[in-house]
């Protein structure tokens, strides 16, 4: 218990309940888009998945790279009505935008007329989702056990609908409405048990000022994150424009499944986050080893799914979309390993913004994303969907662990890194009674 007589719940228990709402949307985007890749096809398989590149490039529009910065503040002070106010309002206007850019682009490849439904059922979940920020409002307060009931249930609600929907034979545009009927019930069960969040949102709150400086440090992060989700897609978008429909519905059937397992790195970093804040202000020492067990906790999660899926490719992606996917197992087989660098990137991006070092994820994406581009287009032109798994590998090596080694400020996260990864080799039983121990510790 803490000095006021509340109950304090483990590491371990918070990390289960944060990872409820992950590990439900996982499921869920991977039954989905199974099911979509299984009923429709690879040809339509490659429209939903270029329809989900072009949202996620643009999406940083939407949320303004203020994701972890909103966390921060609130954490500070929950009841912070203006802050609350302001960035809503510019998140708001920050998603007309993207909306705008999601249609520009349609209209430019003239495929604007066959993908509407797609495209607003994509939009409105991104509004409910991204915008309206009350899952980080919960996370800022560490009460993870709305959003899993949340997760839960629509997650829930929204695989009963697709069921219905494959056993009446919906049309492809009406299945998409699966999206945002999951993403309404997600905010609507969050609002009852947290109604205070919007209570304190007015008009009257708003404060330009305050959304520019906001704006101003999360400036760095915006152009970095615009910069990341730019490359990160742009396999599939080039892909889309030198290959066949249904090689690019069997390549992003099974190179969707990679990113999905991210959350775990996210989800240990707001498990320990306010232990990480601590020891940054109190003792830096300190702060660094527990950076480095942190580090190695994530790796060897890493490394232990990627030789699960290495060994098992072939049964997944036959389990998951069936004999017609069958090219997209050699995918899987490369593009696990970028899983190693995967999961500890949340926790490096969080440590650059605790140091103040926020700017360093902007300088690293310039200097990531053209190279990944160039690569992308000539790999796939040349070698196909193979090549570009392996560059898919490359690009997070490069980008969430190479790179800090290049800049001064942040070599020693680097070396720290090296060192996380050499303590799962040289002590690893000692490694593993550590993040044992940090996940039983209460905080």
């Amino acid at each position: 218990m803490n000095k006021n007589g509340v109950k304090r719940a483990s590491n371990l228990v918070n990390a289960f309940l944060y990872s409820t709402e992950s590990i439900t949307s996982i499921l869920f985007s991977v039954f989905s888009i199974a099911l979509i890749a299984r009923h429709f096809g690879p040809e339509v398989m490659a429209r939903f998945s270029v329809a989900q590149s072009v949202s996620t490039i643009f999406i940083v529009f939407a949320t303004l790279g203020f994701d972890q910065f909103i966390i921060r503040e609130l954490a500070r002070n929950k009841r912070d009505a203006e802050y609350l106010s302001s960035i809503l309002f510019g998140m708001a206007m920050g998603w007309l935008l993207y909306v705008a850019l999601v249609v520009v682009y349609y209209f430019v490849i003239g495929e604007f007329s066959r993908d509407l439904f797609l495209i607003v059922s994509i939009v409105v979940s991104t509004l409910l989702l991204k915008v309206i920020f009350i899952k980080s409002y919960l996370q800022a307060q560490n009460k993870p056990k709305p959003i899993a009931i949340a997760a839960l249930v629509s997650r829930f609600i929204a695989i009963i609908y697709l069921l219905i929907g494959t056993y009446i034979n919906f049309s492809f545009e009406v299945m998409m409405l699966y999206m945002p009927l999951q993403a309404f019930v997600f905010i609507l069960l969050m609002t009852i048990s947290q109604p205070d969040f919007f209570l304190l949102i007015k008009p009257r709150h708003f404060n330009s000022r305050r959304l520019f400086s906001s704006m101003r440090e999360a400036a760095p992060i915006f152009l970095s994150t615009m910069l990341y989700l730019l490359y990160s897609q742009s396999h599939i978008l080039i892909m889309s424009n030198l290959l066949e429909p249904a090689t690019v519905g069997i390549y992003s059937a099974a190179i969707q499944l990679i990113p999905q397992a991210a959350f775990i790195g996210f989800i240990l970093v707001a498990t320990f986050y306010t232990e990480l804040d601590r020891k940054l202000l109190t003792d830096k020492t300190d702060f660094r080893a527990y950076v480095r067990s942190l580090l190695s906790m994530q790796f060897s999660v890493g490394i232990i799914m990627a030789i699960g899926v290495f060994l098992t490719a072939d049964l997944i992606i036959n389990l998951l979309y069936g004999a017609r996917y069958v090219e997209g197992a050699r995918v899987l087989e490369i593009a696990c390993w970028a899983w190693i660098f995967i999961l500890p990137a949340a926790l490096y991006s969080r440590i650059l913004i605790m140091l103040g070092y926020a700017r360093y994820e902007l300088i690293k994406m310039l200097i990531v994303a053209p190279l990944i581009i160039l690569l992308n287009y000539w790999v796939i032109s040349r070698v196909g969907m193979l090549g570009s798994a392996v560059v898919f590998v490359f690009s997070y090596f490069l980008v969430d662990f190479l790179i800090y080694f290049l800049f001064k400020d942040t070599r020693y996260l680097g070396v720290i890194g090296l060192k996380a990864l050499a303590d799962i080799f040289t002590k690893p039983v000692q490694t593993f009674r550590t993040s044992i121990r940090l996940m039983k510790t209460r905080n």
